[in-house]
Parts: structure tokens; C-alpha cells; sequence
């Protein structure tokens, strides 16, 4: 996500391809989704199961430890 985030904002770094990118602002979505549904009271296990049958939030499931 780092390499992303720099690749685009400043035009002398090394920046990243498009699916790259995409799949790193997908992921994103995926945590700030959850932080949402935590914030309203939802079960963090119960949300943890459901992105971890997600296609995207597989690859970010590893990430999310409580």
C-alpha cells in the first residue's frame, strides 16, 4: 500500500501498475468497511468470517487480529 500511496503521489518514486493499485485501494475499502461495522456495534468475529469468504478480503483476513 506504501509503494502505492508514494508511487502516486510523488512523480520521482517508483510507482505501481494499475492492478496494483486497484487491488490495493479494494483492499482498503475492505478495512475501513469493517472499522465502519465496528463502530456501529457489529461482532468483530462475526465480521472477520464474513471478509474472510470475501474474494478481496481474503488476502487481508491475516491482517486482522482481536
Amino acid at each position: 500500500m506504501k509503494k502505492a500511496f508514494v508511487g502516486n503521489k510523488h512523480g520521482d518514486a517508483e510507482g505501481v501498475d494499475f492492478q496494483t493499485m486497484y487491488d490495493v485501494t479494494m483492499q482498503s475499502l475492505v478495512i475501513a468497511r469493517m472499522w465502519v461495522g465496528l463502530q456501529l456495534g457489529a461482532d468483530g468475529n462475526t465480521l472477520k468470517e464474513r471478509v474472510s469468504s470475501d474474494e478481496i478480503g481474503k488476502r487481508v483476513s491475516r491482517f486482522i487480529t482481536w
